[in-house]
């Protein structure tokens, strides 16, 4: 079989990549690639970079770089060169028709089409630089990217090997320390490329939606002196110290005859009970409603309160940060504190982090075997889901 693939992420840009891959991958480009010198595709060396037309019908070219390389079919004896699977990469424009064209007429050629994903994963790389790859397509920030790159280069799959070393000579303790330290970070490792849930909650009026706009450095929900003016749910992602966060803005908690209002509400409690952090908003010039700050303090086990509107009042009610989202006090310090509750201390560069729901459920797996005395089942858990073709060997 010979595959294609668009490898290049959607969206324009200058350049995008194209893979051709197979044991036909050279007799099929060969039709459609016409090199600007002499000598015919198919009969340049391996590892040749060549420029040329792409010729998609008789009225219809484009310019592109094409180079061949060539690999080794793992499944057959390397040296019978008849067995020699071909990877072909095409360089063309980077719109998305002029892709999508070259796609097409490879696949009329008779290519299946692959997703790159999928791509990927039938490279000779182990599981988890598969997934490394992956996640690093949805990375958003320098930080997270930093994190995923360590476990692309190893660092996840050196600690499941000392597990596995420790788990075959029986050192239960060992073994279970290291596991509970990997599940330790799985918080931070799932919001890698998944953005932490923030909800402001709080009674109407008390500048929940100038705060939100104050944290994102832009109005993005209106502000209106009237009760009941966030209704529904109003939501913006950024980054905050290098991690991705998305920020919910939510209806004033109240009791209301209004039944839009009402579902409002019942919404707002509802999102700051899925919330990775509520930040209970107060205002520095009322006081405080505590039957409502009880209320949404039971709906989640994480929690920041804030004093909003502190250039107008010199209000010391006990809170754990105070703000001015006119005039910007506290703001700094307010998003410090929310990066330090919902990360706390952050692995450190080159940490093993275990980031897809399938690697949590595999350590997990693994502990309890190891927990109850079953290295075979702990060791054949951790292999199957994180070492090539099963192996133990690290």
């Amino acid at each position: 079989m010979t595959t294609v693939s668009a490898v290049t992420p959607a969206g324009r840009s200058a350049v995008a990549t194209v893979i051709v891959r197979g044991e036909s991958a050279v007799e099929i480009v060969s039709k459609l690639f016409v090199p600007a010198g002499p000598t015919p595709f198919a009969a340049r060396d391996v590892d040749s970079i060549s420029f040329g037309t792409w010729v998609h019908t008789q009225a219809t070219a484009e310019d592109v770089v094409v180079a061949k390389r060539t690999i080794d079919d793992p499944n057959t004896d390397a040296a019978n060169s008849d067995t020699l699977i071909s990877t072909i990469e095409i360089h063309c424009h980077g719109g998305t028709e002029a892709v999508r064209s070259i796609v097409n007429s490879l696949v009329e050629l008779g290519c299946q089409e692959l997703e790159w994903q999928q791509l990927s994963r039938q490279t000779p790389h182990s599981p988890i630089v598969h997934d490394a790859n992956i996640a690093l397509a949805s990375a958003q920030t320098e930080k997270t990217a930093a994190i995923l790159l360590d476990q692309l280069r190893g660092a996840l799959d050196e600690e499941i090997g000392k597990i596995i070393q420790h788990l075959q000579s029986e050192k239960r303790d060992e073994a279970n320390e290291l596991l509970e330290e990997l599940l330790s970070r799985w918080d931070v490792g799932r919001h890698l490329t998944v953005p932490w849930k923030v909800v402001l909650a709080g009674p109407p009026n008390v500048g929940k939606s100038s705060l939100i706009n104050a944290l994102l450095g832009y109005e993005r929900a209106i502000v209106f002196d009237q009760p009941g003016t966030t209704r529904d749910i109003v939501a913006a992602e950024t980054a905050v110290d290098g991690w991705l966060i998305s920020l919910s803005d939510t209806a004033g908690i109240r009791q209301s005859g209004d039944e839009i209002e009402r579902r409002g509400v019942d919404q707002a409690r509802s999102v700051a009970a899925d919330a990775d952090l509520v930040i209970l908003v107060h205002d520095s010039t009322q006081n405080a409603d505590l039957e409502i700050d009880q209320s949404l303090a039971a709906i989640s086990t994480r929690t920041i309160t804030v004093l909003n509107k502190i250039d107008l009042s010199e209000n010391g009610e006990a809170c754990d940060a105070r703000v001015s989202a006119v005039t910007m006090e506290g703001i700094p310090q307010l998003l410090d504190l929310i990066s330090t509750r919902l990360i706390g201390d952050p692995p450190q560069a080159g940490a093993a982090v275990p980031f897809a729901t399938h690697h949590q459920a595999a350590i997990e797996n693994a502990l309890t075997a190891s927990q109850q005395g079953d290295f075979a089942a702990a060791i054949s858990t951790l292999a199957g889901c994180f070492c090539s073709d099963d192996s133990t060997d690290h």
